[in-house]
């Protein structure tokens, strides 16, 4: 048996954890849990999504948070470094250490939604000042995945969370299961300091890798207006390669992969023949002329029943000052 073999049975067991840590975060979250999520998104985004059948995943490091991962990072960092485990307290180092490098081995892609409908912050911030529009998805039957080249990478759906108490919490419980996993390999204290450096870069990836779904779902409060939840997709470095992408913005080339819904029949996963839309929000003051346009686009491209995808009118009374009520 090989140095690494005999850690085989812990490995698997820390790889088997992120259903429990979705579960913890899905259930500490103060959202309601839903199947319908909305995306704000400009015209030409929108253009996108219906003409292509797809959605934009944004790798993190583009996003417009400049503190995205750190924050979580910091709550991380304090509560491993109030345990007593040495192991603990050298991955609260390790994580402070690489802050930087942390998506160049999973590069986590990101796409944002809102569990909120026709949300005044929403319309300024993603939807072009108000000129966009805010599409409901219907995900109750559908799954978000990523797909280039014979790779796929199916999305975590989670909400994020901004209560540092909340966050806390969270990670307070994925440590405990950690402890209790090490604690049943009787890599107690000394047997991690006498560890090969092989073998204790692998158990510290592999502890460092549990906290990526808290460290991309952990957002400083001051955002917690935005209702978001994320899909999250998490490529490797050799998928990466095969599915990433690049657009350009404000003269930046930001990677970005191709989100595609697939039709969750309970035994197969295939790509679905529409996009799962329940409704499209019409922006603030816009009026009869942008609802037949946006009208006549989805039927001709594939929503030919004006029942499939229902046309809302935005409640809020916000003037667009470069053509009201056009």
């Amino acid at each position: 048996m090989s140095d690494l073999d005999s850690l085989s049975p812990m490995l698997e067991e820390l790889q088997q954890l992120t259903n429990f840590i979705q579960n913890q975060i899905v259930d500490v979250s103060p959202e309601e849990k839903t199947t319908n999520l909305y995306h704000y998104t400009s015209a030409q985004g929108l253009e996108g999504i219906i003409s292509n059948a797809n959605l934009w995943a944004t790798d993190y490091r583009f996003l417009n948070d400049s503190r995205e991962m750190k924050d979580g990072l910091d709550i991380i960092s304090k509560a491993l470094n109030e345990r007593e485990e040495v192991v603990f307290q050298d991955l609260a180092k390790h994580l402070t250490e690489h802050s930087d490098n942390l998506a160049d081995i999973i590069t986590p892609y990101i796409i944002s939604f809102c569990s909120k409908h026709d949300l005044l912050s929403q319309w300024r911030a993603y939807a072009n000042q108000s000129e966009g529009y805010c599409v409901e998805f219907d995900l109750s039957d559908s799954r978000l995945s990523t797909y280039q080249n014979n790779t796929v990478v199916i999305c975590h759906f989670l909400p994020v969370i901004y209560d540092d108490k909340l966050k806390l919490k969270i990670v307070n419980v994925i440590i405990d299961e950690l402890a209790s996993t090490i604690k049943k390999y009787k890599l107690d204290d000394q047997n991690i300091s006498e560890l090969s450096i092989e073998k204790k870069g692998l158990v510290t990836g592999l502890l460092q890798n549990v906290f990526q779904l808290p460290l991309l779902t952990f957002k400083d409060g001051g955002f917690s207006e935005e209702k978001e939840w994320r899909a999250i997709f998490l490529a490797n470095s050799v998928q990466n390669e095969k599915l990433r992408k690049f657009r350009i913005s404000g003269g930046t080339f930001v990677p970005y992969v191709e989100g595609i819904f697939l039709q969750d029949d309970e035994e197969n996963l295939f790509q679905r023949e529409k996009l799962p839309v329940k409704s499209i929000c019409l922006p603030p003051a816009a009026g009869k002329t942008t609802r037949k346009g946006l009208e006549l686009f989805l039927h001709d491209n594939g929503f030919k029943d004006t029942f499939e995808v229902t046309v809302l009118d935005s409640a809020i009374p916000l003037r667009n000052q470069k053509n009201i009520n056009w």
